[in-house]
């Protein structure tokens, strides 16, 4: 029975050690200041990148250089000097129409066929839009997402769908774009009057 007693006593010891050793490095885990995370409010990306359709840049490509890139116009007209041509998309009753000025593309609206686009591919790329300018038509659903900086727009829902994309050579503010593309859209949405 002695040495049961002393066993016990050498034992206590090594026990006491071990829980005492256990209790430190538990307390100094606890106590040790975790970092803080903090998620950051989202800035909106933006990129510097110049838009182009097809590789067809405003301002840069040529006639002869579209006509190679996309064929030959579906139609064209002639407004106050400008030469507007209509090119085939996979639709037949809509088509994509360029600007061409002095030989030279200076608008672009790429016609958006079921889905081939969508906001988020163009916001992966050029980040939220820092513009949005509503139709001046009574009960339009789509926006105008405008990129000044980048030669960029989109007409599109909240939904992700796009229905056009236009291209042109970057202004320097949104009251430059609607001056020079943007009739008929306004930074406020139009207000509709009810008829009843």
């Amino acid at each position: 029975m002695k040495n049961i007693i002393e066993n016990f006593k050498k034992r206590k010891f090594i026990i006491l050690g071990i829980i005492s050793l256990v209790s430190i490095v538990f307390i100094v885990f606890k106590t040790k200041t975790k970092p803080v995370i903090t998620n950051p409010t989202p800035t909106p990306f933006t990129s510097s990148q110049i838009a182009d359709f097809n590789s067809i840049v405003p301002n840069q490509t040529s006639l002869e250089r579209i006509n190679e890139l996309l064929g030959y116009p579906v139609e064209t007209k002639n407004e106050n000097g400008i030469t507007i041509n209509e090119y085939r998309t996979t639709n037949k009753y809509r088509t994509h129409v360029i600007k061409i000025e002095n030989g030279i593309a200076t608008f672009i609206k790429q016609e958006i066929i079921s889905g081939e686009q969508k906001t988020s591919d163009i916001q992966n790329v050029y980040g939220v839009a820092p513009n949005v300018l509503y139709s001046q038509a009574p009960n339009a659903s789509f926006d105008l997402f405008v990129y000044p900086a980048n030669g960029i727009a989109y007409l599109g829902h909240s939904d992700g769908t796009i229905l056009e994309i236009w291209y042109f050579p970057p202004v320097e503010n949104i009251d430059m774009f609607i001056e020079n593309y943007g009739q008929g859209y306004g930074k406020e949405p139009s207000k509709v009057i009810p008829l009843y």
